[in-house]
């Protein structure tokens, strides 16, 4: 009796038992008869060596078949326990991701290693964990990762998995600050960040990281007088990154290379919140048109959050015409309008210019969108040249968002 068969036959003999089938699927039976028995009993008919006909009928197999699983079930013992189940999956697993891997297909080959396709567990089980990780955040008015800026956590209750935020904003306005700033906030609270970054090199990025850090620009940071302060940051990046807490990607632009990449890289260490700059650097070979392309990109960006169940971050161009439009335009982001359909919370960046036309320190993020929330204007400043950004607040509610992250702080463990 072939290894497949045995487990079929002796999980049968076990008595139907509901938490042994979500893991197992058809394509685990080599055999087309014992492919049609497991989904039978996957959908709940239970076998009864007193009803052969009627399991017959409903698995539709013939009557040859179902004698001889009559006979097999009765040659075997009463063996199958949970653990059973779960190494009969993971040899499976094991073995299409050795085939996927040597014919070339690494992404399957990926996803068979971290178990398959997804299935449907213990739905309330899961949803208690959910609310105990999720409790404690809530009394301090969160469900997310916090992003610093207090009125933008009010409205959004932070980085929270599986949702989208889309940031916006006209060329050279702050997109990418605003999200080096996010970064360094996800980072300090002992989360995981990872970066793909598709217009600025890996270094630029740090030099980013460590001009907020540090208060001073970019082209500072090489100065002697900066050498020690710039070390002693340089080590804590270093830091995260060797501990897997932040990852850069660069070099990557096609979609499904970017969807494989970034499975391996959340098998390693499950991702909080994945930041990309920018959607409209992505490309789709299989598409015909940029607009297909736009279309099918933010499809498939919008399952793998889900996949991932992490917080994704999208930085995004927004179009000449919204710009011309202010802030009277709603998404405004370059592209398909599919962009500004799977955000759950879209920000425009807002500069405001002085007399004599220049950018002042004024950073307005705009939240147009916001799912699970208000919308509104949070008025905000940006250092230069270090790109640091600060919340406009008054006394009152700076100390109150003081406390508050503390508190949130202490929670964290920091």
């Amino acid at each position: 009796m072939k290894k497949d068969r045995l487990f079929l036959v002796s999980l049968i003999k076990s008595g139907y038992k509901e938490k042994f089938y979500p893991l197992l699927k058809e394509e685990m039976f080599s055999d087309e008869v014992d492919r049609k028995i497991i989904r039978a009993i996957k959908d709940g008919y239970k076998f009864d060596v007193n009803n052969l006909d009627g399991f017959r009928k409903v698995a539709g197999i013939g009557f040859s078949d179902i004698v001889q699983l009559a006979t097999d079930v009765g040659n075997v013992g009463d063996w199958v326990w949970e653990e059973d189940v779960l190494n009969f999956v993971k040899e499976y697993n094991t073995k299409k991701a050795k085939e996927y891997y040597r014919s070339g297909e690494i992404e399957k080959a990926v996803e068979y290693l971290n178990g398959g396709a997804p299935v449907q567990t213990d739905v309330i089980g899961d949803y208690h964990k959910h609310l105990v990780e999720t409790r404690k955040l809530a009394d301090l008015g969160l469900l997310g990762i916090p992003t610093g800026i207090s009125k933008i956590d009010e409205a959004t209750s932070g980085f929270r998995p599986g949702k989208i935020w889309v940031i916006g904003g006209y060329n050279a306005y702050g997109k990418t600050y605003f999200m080096t700033n996010m970064i360094n906030r996800v980072l300090s609270l002992g989360k995981k960040a990872c970066v793909i970054t598709l217009e600025m090199s890996k270094e630029d990025i740090i030099d980013r990281l460590l001009s907020e850090r540090l208060g001073i620009g970019v082209y500072e940071l090489a100065k002697t007088v900066n050498k020690e302060a710039v070390d002693e940051e340089l080590k804590r990046i270093e830091s995260y990154i060797d501990s897997g807490k932040f990852v850069i990607i660069d070099s990557i632009y096609d979609i499904d290379e970017i969807k494989t990449k970034l499975r391996v890289v959340n098998a390693n260490g499950k991702i909080d919140v994945l930041f990309i700059d920018f959607v409209q650097l992505i490309t789709d070979k299989e598409s015909k048109s940029s607009y297909e392309a736009l279309k099918n990109i933010t499809t498939a960006l919008q399952a793998l959050t889900k996949e991932l169940g992490c917080c994704m971050m999208l930085l995004s161009q927004i179009s000449n015409e919204a710009q011309k439009e202010g802030t009277n335009s709603i998404y405004g982001f370059k592209g398909a309008g599919e962009i500004g359909q799977i955000a759950d919370v879209a920000i425009r960046i807002v500069r405001k210019k002085n007399d004599d036309g220049e950018m002042t320190d004024d950073y307005i993020l705009d939240v147009v969108k916001n799912r699970t929330g208000r919308s509104g204007i949070v008025e905000c400043k940006i250092s230069f040249p270090s790109g640091k950004i600060t919340e406009v607040l008054s006394k009152e509610d700076k100390d109150e968002s003081s406390k508050k992250y503390e508190a949130l702080e202490s929670l964290f463990g920091l």
